[in-house]
């Protein structure tokens, strides 16, 4: 069986998703023989994703958040992606011919909004964090309840005619809706497998958006017993007390020697961090209903302190928050049983 990924490119958080799926679906006798990640008017760069994944990079355009002031701007974002729809238009155009050419039984959609209209009837599994927000457990708070609403909706665009839904969730829970399958964490062998040495002191630091940088650095001049190794998509220097990266693999070996970890309010890196019992902050970006809700989720549940000032204090002060109970807790062979089992049985249904 031949499968291709979809990838929503904004952050680095769906692109680690795939990565961790394809040597578990190869294991069971399903090829991934093409990826592609969206690209937009940020451009980012994403080789590194189709390295670690051994293919050929296949970009295509497609609409995503506009940033203003470190934070969300809605009305730039609308606005942008009306001047862009012939750019959409014919990404979606040209996939829907590559696709054709191709011999494909399955695509996985990495919460790509695009993918319903490039799938050509072939069966699609929609895997996001996203697809928890209905659940009883998720956090509902009363002044986010439209743009919870909003993402609901917006769900339903990502996943129409998926043939079945994966909701990824920091803690286990029920399934709260027939076709949507409640699921730990999709992480690396390099994460699963690590026994890290902790350097003391150690912070581990990913950004998605480069203008948060110069608030980070404002905050952690006292902390001249700390070392911060900041990731983020602009600049590579050091100070006194932190070196400044540009996004790459090369991370998860700074998260993993880490003592602490400080990230924006994305799904991905906090699962990481937590799956290693890291002293965690999360920072969600303003105006970001996902990720403020992401943040409150796992502040709720003891995985990270959260706030939306960069105040590192609590976390380079106090202890860690208390963890999830144990019933709650994903089994660590868990991780990798879950989706051997299910894709494995979708395989049989297709097949027969």
């Amino acid at each position: 069986m031949n499968c291709i990924f979809i990838i929503q490119g904004e952050g680095r958080g769906h692109a680690t998703q795939a990565i961790s799926l394809k040597p578990i679906l190869e294991s069971i006798g399903i090829n991934v023989i093409n990826a592609y990640i969206s690209t937009n008017h940020q451009k980012r760069n994403h080789d590194w994703v189709f390295k670690e994944l051994n293919l050929p990079p296949n970009y295509y355009y497609s609409p995503n958040f506009v940033y203003k002031n470190n934070e969300v701007n809605i009305p730039l974002t609308i606005l942008k992606t009306i001047k862009n729809l012939g750019n959409i238009k014919n990404s979606i155009k040209a996939m829907k011919s590559t696709i054709s050419t191709q011999k494909v039984d399955l695509i996985i959609n990495f919460y790509e909004p695009l993918t319903h209209f490039i799938s050509n009837n072939i069966p699609v599994v929609s895997i996001g964090h996203q697809f928890l927000i209905d659940h009883p457990d998720y956090p509902s708070p009363p002044h986010l309840k439209y743009q919870k609403l909003a993402i609901s909706l917006f769900n339903k665009l990502v996943s129409y005619k998926s043939k079945e839904i994966i909701a990824l969730s920091y803690y286990n829970t029920y399934n709260h809706k027939p076709n949507i399958n409640v699921a730990p964490p999709l992480l690396r062998p390099s994460i699963l497998n690590a026994n890290p040495t902790i350097i003391p002191n150690k912070v581990a630091v990913y950004l998605i958006n480069a203008n948060m940088v110069d608030n980070l650095l404002k905050q952690i001049h006292p902390y001249t017993n700390h070392h911060f190794f900041i990731y983020n998509e602009k600049y590579a220097y050091s100070t006194h007390n932190a070196t400044l990266k540009l996004i790459s693999p090369e991370f998860t070996k700074d998260l993993l020697e880490s003592q602490y970890v400080i990230c924006s309010g994305g799904f991905e890196t906090t699962c990481e961090a937590m799956y290693h019992n890291k002293n965690i902050l999360m920072i969600p970006v303003t105006n970001h209903t996902e990720q403020i809700l992401n943040a409150i989720d796992a502040h709720n549940n003891g995985i990270a302190y959260t706030n939306n000032d960069y105040n590192v204090n609590t976390l380079l002060t106090q202890d860690k928050p208390k963890n999830i109970t144990k019933n709650r807790k994903f089994s660590n062979n868990y991780y990798t049983y879950f989706y051997k089992n299910f894709f494995n049985n979708l395989k049989n249904r297709l097949l027969t």
